[in-house]
């Protein structure tokens, strides 16, 4: 038997957007329990990462799909930036970039505005949210610019590999485990899944305008919930 690694949930997701893009409404997963690829292992029923990405899936996406694009990558000197990298010789490798960030966006559904507005007491300006999914496939670090409304909070989950064991002893890419910003995530004492907002980071905006920084981690996933300044009326209330 072979377990689905986080590896897999590279792909995973990446076809779940891809699918969503091209105008698909169902997705057919092989499998939730059993076999070789299952979304939980049939011997134990722990998850593996595919559940952890799916259910971020899920909750912070709806059927409205967006157009995501890179608007520029621009060099960056002396670092592998989500603008740009840059190699041993100091010259922007774009192409690179490019080829290993997937962008995917979404408008964000009500039940995940109720959620933040936990945290963010001021219902009207979760008015309009935007999910940007972001895959980062390459080894090296991405920093991305998103052109966010002013005064806007970015809403960070950020899938990536473990360094503790999951299911068997393996760890990193080719484990089982899995971390949200960089705090592992497993099942609560009673078998219930925990609360994904107790994983989420917020990101404020620079304070040079209405741009956020993010740092997308070699070979992850991130959900991003934010107001895009761009036109923030195409996911209003409705």
């Amino acid at each position: 038997m072979r377990w689905a690694t986080f590896a897999d949930s590279l792909w995973y997701i990446d076809a779940l957007g891809s699918a969503a893009k091209l105008g698909f409404e169902a997705f057919c997963r092989q499998d939730y329990i059993g076999a070789d690829y299952g979304l939980v292992d049939c011997s134990t029923g722990a998850p593996l990462p595919d559940l952890w990405s799916l259910l971020l899936w899920t909750r912070l996406t709806s059927p409205t799909v967006l157009s995501a694009k890179v608007a520029a990558i621009q060099p960056i000197k002396g670092v592998a930036s989500s603008r740009a990298g840059i190699d041993s010789s100091g010259h922007v490798e774009k192409e690179v970039v490019r080829s290993n960030l997937r962008l995917y966006a979404h408008c964000t559904p009500r039940t995940a505005w109720d959620d933040l507005l936990a945290a963010d007491e001021d219902e009207h300006v979760m008015t309009g949210q935007t999910t940007l999914v972001a895959i980062n496939l390459g080894s090296k670090q991405i920093d991305l610019e998103l052109n966010t409304a002013p005064n806007a909070n970015v809403t960070l989950w950020q899938l990536a590999p473990s360094n503790e064991p999951g299911i068997d002893l393996a760890t990193g890419l080719n484990g089982t485990g899995v971390s949200i910003n960089g705090r592992a995530i497993r099942l609560q004492s009673d078998g219930g899944v925990p609360d994904m907002q107790m994983f989420a980071r917020v990101l404020a905006a620079d304070g040079s305008g209405s741009d956020t920084q993010v740092q997308l981690a070699a070979q992850s996933i991130s959900f991003l919930v934010y107001r895009d300044s761009s036109d923030s009326h195409r996911c209003g209330q409705s």
